[in-house]
């Protein structure tokens, strides 16, 4: 059975979904920007952070940590602060191509394993009204890039490329092949 070092109840669903054993113990790694500017490394080491605390109180048990931005013409977006910074994330990504990046890092003791999926997604033109009413359901203000496109945000969305549960926040696929590579490398 693994252990999950995420409180995101999309995480939870997705590997729910997949039927995967895990149980649930929240990281408290304080997530910053590690003063790494390849946004790939960095959503894998904050990935991995989240799993290393967690780890070092769990020895013998398969950590999970992983960590979601997007990315738009190399900047990074996370998740909005206030309705100010979820107006002017979802105002950028209007219209605009944007890159999904979810970071996985997998603990086993001292063998560790890091990884990232990428999904692309590409957003219609918004207009300030209609930002604002999505604002005001409360649905932005968790999650990486101010929206969900498995919620309402998904009006939005033109086209995307790639694993959609990625993009929700885990690449559940990319997991199930990643997760039992690493089982044999460290015989589990």
């Amino acid at each position: 059975m693994y252990i999950l070092a995420s409180a995101s109840p999309r995480r939870k669903e997705i590997l729910e979904k997949a039927n995967q054993k895990f149980e649930i113990i929240t990281s408290n790694y304080v997530e910053s920007n590690l003063g790494i500017d390849d946004p790939y490394k960095l959503v894998e080491e904050l990935a991995y952070g989240k799993a290393l605390e967690v780890a070092k109180k769990h020895p013998n048990r398969i950590i999970i940590g992983a960590d979601t931005i997007v990315v738009v013409e190399g900047e990074v977006i996370g998740k909005p602060k206030d309705f100010n910074d979820a107006f002017k994330i979802l105002k950028k990504l209007s219209n605009h191509y944007q890159e999904v990046v979810t970071g996985v890092a997998l603990i086993y003791n001292d063998k560790v394993h890091k990884f990232h999926a990428v999904s692309e997604v590409i957003f219609r033109e918004l207009n300030d009204q209609e930002i604002i009413d999505y604002i005001n359901t409360g649905e932005p203000y968790d999650k990486a890039g101010a929206y969900a496109i498995q919620g309402k945000a998904n009006d939005f969305v033109t086209s995307f490329n790639g694993e959609i549960e990625n993009i929700m926040g885990f690449p559940i696929k990319r997991f199930l092949k990643e997760v039992k590579k690493f089982k044999e490398e460290i015989n589990v």
